[in-house]
């Protein structure tokens, strides 16, 4: 059940210590601070977020390439999860995407992640391709999907 009232807000900097506080409680490999700050001065990138009760609750980082929505992250806060705000937050992130002239979106889950995958699943997104061994920390699969077009 989604906490509310929520609401979507495009992320800047001043949010990269709940950022990180959130990244790091969902990763075994965490993101480090540098890369997000190269993300928010990207011109190619957007960061959202999902707040609720004026807490970061979640945020999605993603790279548009011309007509091709590349989402590169997605966590929600541990307390928070299980709760409909993952397929919020990524909803939200897909509209926004399209309405800056994304026509097909692309991402990459470990292939152990059954509960991300069973949300991209149910978003629409078909599986794409394999990446066998592409995570470095324990040499897991990455699977890619697609959605689109939109």
């Amino acid at each position: 059940m989604i906490p509310e009232p929520i609401k979507f807000q495009l992320l800047s900097a001043d949010a990269l210590p709940q950022i990180l506080e959130i990244e790091r409680a969902s990763f075994p490999r965490p993101w480090s601070p540098e890369l997000f700050q190269q993300e928010f001065r990207s011109p190619q990138s957007f960061l959202l977020g999902v707040f609720g009760n004026s807490a970061l609750l979640g945020y999605s980082v993603s790279n548009l390439v011309f007509e091709e929505h590349h989402l590169l992250t997605v966590a929600i806060a541990r307390d928070a999860r299980r709760s409909g705000l993952g397929k919020a937050l990524l909803s939200e992130t897909i509209r926004l995407g399209r309405g800056r002239g994304a026509e097909v979106v692309f991402l990459e889950v470990r292939a152990g992640n059954s509960a991300a995958r069973t949300l991209y699943e149910g978003l629409g997104f078909r599986i794409t391709g394999v990446r066998s061994g592409y995570y470095v920390d324990n040499q897991e699969d990455a699977i890619l999907y697609t959605l689109g077009p939109l």
